[in-house]
């Protein structure tokens, strides 16, 4: 995982920052050793009071960007995720899948076995062999395997060879 020279900037202003509110935390702690009068302690305890208020809003200031980068993600991502159903929706039509054809071919790309889906459906499981064997015949695929990597290659971009 690469860091980006912005986020090692932003640790390393936090980690002085931590490093400054230490060291004057020490001061106000070790007041009497260190004979330090009553008016220089009350300036640390605001310099430390100051320091933890920026470090607050630093942290308050990142969450913040974090949240609204993951929401921008999701939303990205519901949107490719709506993007590829309608592009097996699409796929589907083309090859003139029935209602229940479309429903099994649904069930078989999101891995389910034969055995579920009988379940499912509540037929038997020859039943839905059938169903699949229409399925690939339709789609020109012949078998689970080529039907589910049809798709693949219609939703991943190949590599461009140089």
């Amino acid at each position: 995982m690469s860091l980006s020279k912005i986020t090692v900037y932003k640790y390393i202003q936090l980690t002085l920052l931590f490093i400054t509110i230490a060291t004057f935390t020490s001061f106000i702690v070790f007041r009497d050793e260190l004979n330090i009068s009553e008016e220089m302690h009350l300036y640390g305890e605001v310099i430390v009071f100051l320091l933890l208020a920026v470090l607050a809003y630093r942290l308050l200031f990142t969450l913040t960007a974090l949240e609204r980068k993951a929401t921008s993600s999701e939303k990205k991502i519901s949107n490719i995720g709506m993007q590829v159903h309608q592009l097996i929706a699409d796929q589907f039509v083309l090859w003139e899948l029935s209602p229940t054809e479309t429903e099994i071919a649904h069930l078989i790309l999101m891995g389910s076995s034969f055995k579920d889906i009988a379940e499912h459906r509540d037929i038997n499981i020859t039943t839905v062999y059938k169903h699949a064997d229409n399925i690939y015949k339709k789609s020109s695929t012949s078998g689970r395997n080529e039907f589910v990597t049809c798709f693949l290659d219609e939703i991943i971009p190949k590599a461009e060879s140089d």
